[in-house]
């Protein structure tokens, strides 16, 4: 059984874990591992491969797969630990990614079910799918062919996204119509280009408001905001959390 058709059996485990030590070593695994790094850098070698999972990087390590850690930097991810009735044959893979928001949600949604069985069973089950199947899609678009002019308009929305006219400039520069363009947008990305910028001004407001020293206001404009309430009221849809209550979160893990 391939990673596209995987059948739950059961899902043992969905937390944020934090890297505490700088190497181990994971071997005779009686589970799959399916997450997104969201900081640190670390090496993994499986003998067969070797790769690297750091910021925005998701991955799958095979049930089967016995592998060495090295923690470069120490840092933290989303995962589900999950078994299913049949052996998965597809290799252990990380890939990095430039939208990592829907995955984010979703497994903040699966690990903020107190206990995956019950009532919550079914729903958590539902989103893990989802997190599957878009885990599935990034991992065959990896190796498809791509439109250049697709992937160079994203790399300007990276450099521009807090610019006013960034969108405008992406659409006149390209040879599509708009709503070609915005079809082959979102099957590349899973998401159309109105969102990604959206999604690039957040990921750079969460960078600034590690930063204490500058305030709300003045992030809201940084990262491309007109309005400071509706940079608010995105950000809480986003990450489930004001700017204010991300920021005090962030000072209480350091702390």
């Amino acid at each position: 059984m391939d990673f596209q058709n995987l059948k739950i059996r059961d899902i043992e485990l969905a937390i944020r874990y934090q890297t505490d030590t700088k190497s181990w070593t994971a071997k005779n695994n009686t589970h799959h591992v399916i997450g997104i790094s969201i900081s640190g850098k670390e090496h993994h070698n499986f003998g067969y491969q070797s790769f690297v999972v750091d910021d925005n990087c998701i991955f799958f390590f095979n049930q089967r797969d016995n592998y060495s850690v090295y923690a470069e930097e120490k840092g933290a991810c989303y995962v589900v630990h999950f078994t299913t009735y049949e052996p998965i044959t597809t290799d252990s893979f990380a890939i990095k990614i430039h939208n990592e928001d829907q995955i984010i949600h979703l497994f903040m949604k699966m690990i903020k079910y107190k206990s995956i069985s019950g009532e919550s069973e079914h729903e958590a089950v539902s989103d893990f799918y989802k997190i599957c199947s878009i885990f599935d899609h990034i991992r065959l678009k990896k190796y498809a062919p791509r439109d250049n002019r697709i992937q160079q308009a994203r790399e300007y929305i990276d450099h521009h996204f807090n610019e006013p006219e960034c969108l405008r400039e992406v659409y006149s520069g390209c040879e599509l119509s708009r709503r070609r363009f915005d079809e082959l947008f979102k099957a590349e990305y899973l998401v159309t280009p109105n969102a990604y910028i959206i999604s690039q001004k957040i990921r750079f407001a969460r960078k600034l408001l590690i930063l204490q020293e500058i305030s709300v206001n003045e992030i809201s404009e940084l990262s491309g905001f007109s309005d400071v309430g509706y940079f608010c009221k995105v950000f809480k849809k986003m990450t489930e959390q004001t700017p204010s209550e991300f920021r005090k979160s962030q000072y209480e893990e350091v702390l």
